[in-house]
């Protein structure tokens, strides 16, 4: 009892990509590539690499989704008003972009901001400006398999950046 209550939010969290996978009309690499992502993070080592230093890549995964999907709002919001045409946004297309901004960041931006910060921690003097590139270019990877997402891909990955470092200094 008392393991399926710690790993409550996990089982949860595992269940609904599941339930998002199996109803989704995604291309079938997509959905290899999640189930993947979501295998790796179901390793208890992953699991642990994952939540080193507290839970900071988790926070800045969670806090880079939810400014991306505003930041898509307001833009989208802005640009509505200088074309002189009020924007209205349904709750649904901010779920979703939320929903997948959330999956990305989960499933690509966590391992790749792992791996950045293990290449990284080689050249001390410039971590900062090394683990930044390494962020922007496995963002900027994006654009080989699916072009329409590139530039969302690198906004995630600067904003992903951003805040693992906010957070790393904070603590």
């Amino acid at each position: 009892m008392n393991v399926i209550k710690k790993n409550f939010i996990f089982i949860f969290s595992i269940v609904v990509v599941v339930a998002i996978l199996m109803v989704s009309q995604s291309p079938v690499e997509v959905i290899v590539f999640m189930a993947f992502g979501l295998g790796t993070l179901c390793l208890p080592g992953m699991r642990n690499m994952l939540v080193k230093d507290g839970p900071r890549k988790v926070k800045a995964a969670l806090y880079t989704s939810l400014v991306f999907t505003f930041g898509v709002f307001i833009f989208h919001f802005f640009i509505s008003l200088f074309n002189g045409v009020l924007y209205s946004s349904d709750f649904l297309s901010v779920l979703m972009i939320l929903i997948f901004s959330l999956m990305g960041n989960f499933l690509y931006g966590v391992p790749a901001s792992i791996a950045a910060e293990m290449i990284s921690k080689r050249f001390m003097g410039n971590r900062f400006w090394v683990s930044g590139l390494i962020h922007i270019g496995f963002g900027g990877l994006t654009y080989f398999y699916h072009p329409g997402f590139s530039v969302a891909a690198v906004c995630c990955s600067v904003l992903f950046f951003m805040l693992d470092e906010r957070i790393r200094r904070n603590h």
